[in-house]
């Protein structure tokens, strides 16, 4: 009986080794993925290629249609608003409304709000507040004119847009000097000055890029055919 037992037991030992060393012949030199892999750890691995693809979408998406130069406009209105009180709010709203009708008529995307900073910080003025005028256009000495009372902000941005581009870019006027000869003529050229400064402050996106701007800014470089 003990041989029996002795016997049986030395088989069982010899079919556990030879079952293991067979497991681990499959494994060494086998294709890894014969083996399958188990469901949790499969749709894990699906799952994140999924998220990776969408992300990647998605930051196509917004780079194709994040447009940089709205955020440069509605920094510059925010830094230079104080007790932020102008009109031009949501800033970032205001950021996009100035750049695409720079682009629908053909200016520098950072002229218009200079001007507006300049003739009335940003629409405070009396005049903008009643008549939605935020850039002295049609106001000579001796008081407003017809030209210059519009019916909301937006409608004075596209008609100033207009006018700057028949009446100053299109006929050689393309730097703050030669506008404000035209445009502001009783200046002492401080009126350029500031223009030059803050056209520079929304190129760099920073306030005291320098405190004196002695370049003329050329209106044509950021110009979005």
């Amino acid at each position: 009986m003990k041989r029996i037992i002795f016997a049986l037991s030395w088989f069982f030992i010899t079919c556990f080794f030879l079952l293991g060393g067979c497991f681990y012949l499959s494994k060494r030199f086998w294709p890894t993925n014969w083996w399958p892999k188990s469901p949790t750890t499969a749709f894990t691995e699906t799952t994140t290629e999924e998220i990776t693809e969408a992300e990647a979408s998605l930051s196509s998406t917004l780079a194709q249609t994040a447009d940089a130069r709205a955020t440069l406009v509605a920094n510059f209105i925010e830094r230079n608003d104080n007790n932020h009180t102008s009109p031009l709010q949501p800033y970032a709203e205001w950021g996009h409304k100035f750049v695409a009708i720079a682009d629908e008529f053909g200016l520098d995307f950072r002229l218009l709000p200079a001007i507006a900073r300049k003739e009335s910080t940003f629409c405070k003025s009396n005049i903008a507040q009643k008549y939605y005028n935020c850039f002295g256009y049609g106001v000579p000495a001796s008081g407003i004119t017809e030209a210059g009372k519009f019916s909301s902000y937006e409608e004075g941005i596209r008609v100033v847009a207009a006018s700057l581009k028949k009446n100053y870019l299109d006929k050689g006027l393309t730097d703050p000097e030669s506008i404000m000869r035209k445009y502001c003529p009783p200046s002492d050229g401080t009126w350029a000055d500031h223009l030059n400064q803050w056209l520079a402050e929304m190129r760099y996106d920073e306030k005291n890029v320098q405190e004196q701007r002695t370049d003329n800014t050329d209106l044509t470089e950021f110009v979005n055919e």
